[in-house]
Order: structure tokens, then C-alpha cells, then sequence
């Protein structure tokens, strides 16, 4: 039994995770840079909201 609950969890721990906030994105771990997005080389893989909340402020400069 406790091989179906391990089975179940596994596709979510294959997922990223937002360097800022630690939510989960759908965005695979094996997936390369160059086509994830809200991916910032040098720190890691952001969710759409943290990356707008970083990113929304430099813009309006």
C-alpha cells in the first residue's frame, strides 16, 4: 500500500520549486533553462508571481 502512496507523490517531487516563496511550479526538474520560464540564471527557477513582484519594480524605472 505504501508503494501507490509513494508512486502517487512522486510526479510532484520531479517538479521545481520557487526559489523565493517554495511553491511548487509546473516546471520539470529534468526541463532545460532554455525553455523554462521565469527562470533567472544565477538563482533559480521562480514562480510567475514572485518573478513579476521582482521584476514589476524594475521595470517601471
Amino acid at each position: 500500500m505504501e508503494d501507490v502512496y509513494r508512486q502517487a507523490a512522486e510526479p510532484e517531487e520531479r517538479l521545481e520549486k520557487c526559489v523565493l516563496c517554495g511553491r511548487t511550479v509546473s516546471v520539470w526538474r529534468e526541463s532545460h533553462i532554455s525553455e523554462r520560464r521565469y527562470y533567472v540564471e544565477g538563482a533559480g527557477q521562480l514562480c510567475a508571481r514572485c518573478f513579476y513582484d521582482v521584476y514589476q519594480n524594475e521595470l517601471a524605472f
